[in-house]
């Protein structure tokens, strides 16, 4: 995946062995659930604090406390 399709709100998979598709959407990462390829219900799953030519980097909390990462955009 390109920079530009994942700033276009593109879907992507972190593990195949899952039904949970995401996509960037207005600064956030948004969990999509499926089942049978159909859409079955979406949740924010975190926040997108920098987008890089390479990575973008994220963030959520959890019992108060901030959990962060990167992902690189060729790995999706």
């Amino acid at each position: 995946m390109t920079k530009q399709e994942f700033l276009s709100g593109k879907e992507f998979a972190l593990c195949e062995r899952t039904h949970s598709k995401y996509k960037y959407d207005n600064g956030m990462i948004i969990e999509l659930n499926y089942y049978k390829n159909k859409l079955q219900f979406s949740s924010h799953e975190a926040n997108v604090e920098n987008v890089g030519n390479k990575y973008f980097t994220f963030y959520n909390f959890c019992l108060n406390k901030r959990i962060s990462g990167k992902i690189n955009f060729q790995n999706l």
